[in-house]
């Protein structure tokens, strides 16, 4: 690894945390953005793999200002909450902690498929799979979790419906 080359965002990956940190120090549901700029980072991946391009700096970027978010919420972080985005709870630490290790995690793949030369749509359906396992898991052995995040998702549907 080039020092040179990493130090800038390296810098601004701490700074990234640093801000993300705060803004969920100051609005608790404001974990919601850390899921919707998760999955753009993700999606981001994705296309990076169908240019060709590194991802190394997603990951960089990606796991460190994650971990940072985490480690400045974690001392409001009460498990009695549950997965409550209305207080500091678990599902702080799961989708800040958690998308730091998913980052860490398709940093590794990605970085193994391009040295095996694999296409783009290799790592786009290596990618769908592991989303379709991590929601089956989510469903089956961390419900809560799964209902205070997608289980949403339903709720939202039927104001829609309810709307029209």
């Amino acid at each position: 690894m080039d020092w040179g080359k990493i130090k800038a965002p390296l810098v601004y990956a701490i700074f990234a945390g640093l801000f993300f940190g705060a803004y969920l120090l100051n609005w608790t549901a404001g974990v919601f953005f850390a899921a919707v700029f998760g999955i753009f980072i993700i999606i981001q991946y994705v296309i990076d793999h169908f240019r060709g391009k590194s991802t190394e700096y997603l990951g960089i970027v990606g796991i460190i200002a994650y971990f940072i978010a985490m480690i400045m919420v974690l001392p409001y972080v009460h498990a009695s909450n549950g997965f409550s985005s209305g207080y500091y709870s678990l599902l702080h630490i799961a989708v800040t902690g958690g998308g730091a290790v998913v980052f860490a995690f398709l940093s590794l793949v990605s970085r193994e498929m391009n040295k095996r030369e694999f296409k783009g749509y290799h790592y786009l359906v290596f990618v769908l799979g592991i989303i379709l396992i991590g929601l089956i898991f989510l469903k089956i052995f961390i419900p809560e979790f799964y209902n205070a995040t997608l289980g949403n998702w339903d709720l939202c549907l039927n104001l829609t419906q309810v709307a029209v």
